[in-house]
């Protein structure tokens, strides 16, 4: 049975899954830059994925969760609900049997403009080059997804994970671990600049569209999503809120 038809079987969306995150997330898991991992379950995926690991861990406010690729494929409704509520996915897609479904959940992740996303494969070659994913699920897939950050790696003689930034054999080998840290900060600032931006654009919303009491209210729930996500507790949110409760003369919350 097809990915998609899985996932309307199990009756997972990433629609439902967004859904359910604003509704019962807690002001802790807000603040987290929630990371969901899918790697073969063999010893140089395993590394790769311990490299990840090792990144999230120097992180602050960095959640890794590794999710299994048979439930993910199977479409079990809570491993879809983690996959597509995370904030950023990363995908291994150097198994064959692998792709197809991956790069379909990525598509529905796009879909729903959850765009932080990485593919990582092994370069089995002996010099790194763009991924040859094969069939017509690989190269297809890449250029739908072209939002998408791609990372080819390799597993030296002794273990270690590396990786060559824009891909080039002329470019120094690093390791993977530092590749990954570099997109998760990257994805972090831009996902807290949204973030703000969001809070403005509603903020402007409502001082031009309420006013009187149905300010107020509409002030003291973006008082309260302050609350919930310290991200926003900012100098600059923070002044332009406190404007808009001196115009409407509610002196007890300055």
């Amino acid at each position: 049975m097809a990915s998609k038809e899985k996932a309307v079987r199990r009756g997972s969306s990433p629609a439902r899954a967004m859904q359910g995150q604003k509704k019962s997330g807690s002001s802790k898991q807000q603040q987290m830059q929630t990371v969901v991992a899918v790697f073969p379950d063999n010893t140089k995926g395993n590394r790769a994925f311990a490299a990840l690991e090792a990144a999230a861990g120097q992180l602050m406010q960095t959640e890794l969760q590794r999710i299994p690729f048979e439930k993910l494929d199977y479409g079990e409704t809570a491993t879809l609900d983690k996959f597509y509520a995370a904030n950023v996915a990363v995908v291994d897609v150097t198994e064959r049997h692998m792709q197809a479904a991956l790069f379909y959940q990525l598509g529905l992740r796009e879909n729903f403009d959850m765009k932080n996303n990485v593919v990582t494969v092994l370069e089995s070659q002996s010099t790194f080059s763009e991924p040859a994913l094969g069939g017509g699920n690989g190269p297809a897939a890449m250029a739908r997804l072209a939002g998408t950050s791609y990372i080819t790696y390799s597993v030296d003689s002794e273990g270690h994970t590396l990786s060559r930034e824009g891909g080039s054999p002329l470019n120094q080998a690093v390791p993977l671990y530092k590749t990954f840290k570099h997109i998760l900060q990257d994805m972090h600032t831009a996902y807290r600049k949204n973030h703000k931006e969001m809070f403005y654009k509603h903020l402007r919303k409502v001082r031009e569209m309420k006013e009187g009491a149905e300010l107020k209210a509409e002030l003291h729930k973006l008082t309260m999503w302050i609350d919930e996500d310290p991200k926003l507790f900012t100098g600059d949110i923070i002044y332009s809120v406190l404007l808009s409760y001196r115009d409407i003369q509610v002196w007890i919350h300055m």
